[in-house]
């Protein structure tokens, strides 16, 4: 959902080479339930697809069916969104990202992040911060994603709890 708002972002469609896109609607959009989109190419939706002899049609579904309301949900958040409201988003997250790699920076505390990612990634911490942040670990990282809620004020609390386990200060 960030790529097509970010300049310069490599091109991701169809025709750079992929063969499906899926989007979860219930974290950026922010829908209010759990649910997403999957374009595929055509040759892979076939490859699902299945007579439904009582409807009369194909069905293309992964599981079979579908819910009615979250269709509504995104179409409801995309309109009243926006392209611009999506840009305004994109934005937001990004200096949130260039703000949460500084404040790691200020401590000396090991953080990166991928080219045009809301992902931060950096050195894990004690079990305790990991426990209290519930913080997405793997070995000897972990990660925060920078979604549009995530305010520099909840960055500032984090790293300030991270400074006072960590370094007792």
């Amino acid at each position: 959902m960030m790529l097509p708002f970010i300049k310069h972002a490599p091109v991701f469609d169809f025709s750079s080479g992929i063969d499906s896109l899926s989007i979860s609607g219930h974290k950026f959009i922010g829908s209010p339930l759990p649910c997403g989109i999957v374009i595929a190419k055509r040759t892979n939706v076939d490859r699902i697809s299945r007579a439904i002899e009582y409807v009369g049609t194909l069905d293309t579904t992964i599981s079979g069916s579908r819910n009615a309301i979250t269709p509504l949900f995104l179409w409801y958040a995309i309109k009243l969104k926006g392209l611009s409201g999506f840009k305004k988003m994109v934005d937001h997250c990004l200096n949130i990202v260039q703000y949460t790699l500084k404040r790691f920076n200020d401590i000396q505390w090991i953080a990166w992040k991928n080219d045009f990612s809301n992902i931060v990634v950096f050195q894990r911490p004690s079990d305790k911060v990991v426990e209290k942040w519930q913080l997405a670990v793997y070995g000897n990282i972990a990660h925060i994603v920078i979604m549009p809620h995530v305010t520099k004020a909840w960055i500032d609390h984090f790293i300030d709890d991270l400074i006072k386990i960590e370094f007792g200060g």
